[in-house]
């Protein structure tokens, strides 16, 4: 199976602070991957130096083997990888539908001269992209709030038009940073559904950080753990769930 993603002895130091600890990892095309550990382990991190938030100290990542490392965040999610946030970031005074259509601006065939005069392919591509953030909405359940204010929405559909937002931007490759935050367990049920969906209709690969085990658990093909920005523990759910290592540092050591 294809790698899409290969992190290789990856760095990142902040002043005397290191953040991450000779990480290294490879996601195989097709499968959600879990990053878990404790606050403050270095997964958010992980996240922001994959999409050139960050750039690491030292260590490579290589992305449908091409190496990205350094890339500017532009230039990343052009090639293929999309991101979510920890905390939700959307257009909040925007309607729904707009949210969604600027997101898929990144696919615009057309010119400057062209978006300024309207003239040329312009009126064209823009009803091809509005027509896209119509699917895109219907296929997360949100077609019927898209003249609302996306800032408006209850907040588990706010999650999922921030998801619309990153599939907008026809990734290969789907982060999501803790996508059932704030969720209670019925929620949490519904995301572990909707994401499940979006896997088996894209065939997406999924890197996910998330606090919910359960989440983690019935989603997940593998997981990944971390402990002060190293990995600790690498398996399937199972695994992971046995193995001593984890306990100790992650869930606190048996009783």
């Amino acid at each position: 199976m294809a790698i899409v993603l290969e992190i290789n002895h990856l760095f990142k130091t902040f002043g005397g602070v290191q953040a991450i600890d000779d990480f290294s990892i490879k996601l195989e095309e097709g499968n959600i991957y879990g990053l878990i550990g404790p606050n403050g382990a270095g997964k958010t991190t992980i996240f922001n130096t994959i999409t050139g938030i960050y750039k690491p100290t030292s260590g490579s990542i290589r992305f449908m083997g091409q190496d990205i490392t350094g890339m500017k965040p532009f230039q990343i999610a052009k090639m293929g990888i999309a991101r979510t946030f920890q905390n939700i970031r959307l257009f909040g005074n925007l309607s729904v539908l707009d949210n969604v259509f600027i997101a898929c601006h990144l696919d615009a065939g057309y010119n400057i001269f062209n978006a300024v005069t309207r003239l040329g392919s312009f009126k064209e591509i823009e009803a091809q992209l509005k027509s896209k953030s119509f699917d895109l909405l219907n296929m997360v359940g949100l077609k019927d709030y898209m003249n609302d204010k996306a800032g408006s929405l209850p907040y588990g559909h706010q999650r999922k038009l921030e998801i619309a937002r990153a599939l907008a931007l026809k990734p290969k490759l789907l982060l999501l940073d803790e996508p059932a935050a704030g969720m209670n367990s019925e929620e949490s049920e519904e995301l572990v559904g909707f994401i499940k969906e979006i896997h088996e209709r894209y065939r997406i690969t999924i890197l996910m950080i998330e606090h919910h085990m359960d989440v983690v658990m019935n989603l997940c093909h593998k997981i990944t753990v971390l402990n002060f920005g190293r990995s600790i523990a690498e398996g399937t759910p199972k695994e992971i769930q046995t193995n001593k290592t984890v306990i100790e540092a992650y869930l606190g050591g048996e009783e």
